[in-house]
C-alpha cells in the first residue's frame, strides 16, 4: 500500500480486556492481605463484591475485614504499580506482530495514570511503542488537539489512525485532525458502556468487533 499508516492504539479495552486487569489488581490485593493479616478469603470476597457492581470493593472488604484504614493507602499504591497478568487480545497481538514484522511503528494514546498504565504496556510486552502518551504524564485529556496533534507531528507525513474503544472521548479529535479512526466494540464486555453519542463528530469512521480485520489495513 503506497500510502504511509500510523496507527496508535488506546489501551484498556482496545488492546486487551480491561476486566482482565480489574481481576489481576484484585487478586494482588487479595494476596498482600493474605501475607499482611492472614485473611485467607479475601480475595475472592473482593471478586464476589466487584461482579455486583460495588464501585470500590477494595474500601468496602477493608472496612468489613476490620483492617488497619491507615494502611488501605499504601495497599493501593501498590496495587496500582503491580505488574499485572494480562496480555494482548489475539487480534491486538496479530497486528502489532504484522507492524513489527514490517518494521512499522505504533504508537499508545491512553488515559490513567503513569505508574499504572506504564506498568500494563510492560506486561502487554509493549515498551516498543515508538510514542506512548498518557493523560497524567502529559497533563491533556483525550479531547485536547494538542493530545493527538504532538503523535502525529512526529510521524508527518503520513496518515493517522486511531483504533479505541470510548465514543465520548476517543474519535472526535483525531477526526478533527484528519485522521481516521476504528472503534473496537467489545460487544457489552467491556468495563464501559459504548453506546454512541447524538452527535456524529464523536463516530469513528468504523467499527470492529476483532482488531484482526486490521491487518488487511497496515
Amino acid at each position: 500500500m503506497d500510502e504511509i499508516r500510523h496507527w496508535v492504539f488506546d489501551l484498556d479495552d482496545t488492546l486487551y480486556p480491561e476486566i482482565d486487569y480489574v481481576q489481576s489488581a484484585l487478586h494482588y490485593v487479595g494476596a498482600e492481605v493474605i501475607k499482611l493479616y492472614g485473611h485467607a478469603s479475601f480475595a475472592e470476597e473482593l471478586l464476589r463484591l466487584n461482579a455486583l457492581g460495588l464501585p470500590d470493593p477494595i474500601a468496602h472488604a477493608w472496612l468489613q475485614y476490620g483492617l488497619p484504614e491507615a494502611e488501605l493507602p499504601n495497599m493501593i499504591v501498590a496495587m496500582r504499580a503491580h505488574i499485572p497478568k494480562i496480555s494482548l487480545s489475539y487480534g491486538a497481538q496479530a497486528v502489532l506482530e504484522e507492524l513489527r514484522q514490517q518494521g512499522r511503528p505504533f504508537s499508545i494514546v491512553t488515559d490513567g495514570r503513569s505508574v499504572t498504565q506504564r506498568a500494563k504496556i510492560a506486561a502487554l510486552g509493549c515498551n516498543d511503542a515508538a510514542c506512548v502518551s498518557i493523560s497524567e504524564e502529559v497533563g491533556l485529556s483525550k479531547l485536547d488537539t494538542d493530545r493527538f496533534a504532538t503523535v502525529a507531528e512526529r510521524f508527518s507525513p503520513g496518515q493517522c489512525w486511531y483504533v479505541g474503544d470510548n465514543p465520548a472521548k476517543d474519535f472526535f479529535v483525531p477526526r478533527q485532525l484528519g485522521w481516521k479512526t476504528v472503534m473496537l466494540d467489545h460487544q457489552g464486555q467491556g468495563v464501559h458502556a459504548q453506546k454512541l453519542p447524538n452527535d456524529p463528530t464523536y463516530h469513528p469512521d468504523r467499527i470492529t468487533t476483532n482488531l484482526l480485520e486490521l491487518v488487511s489495513l497496515l
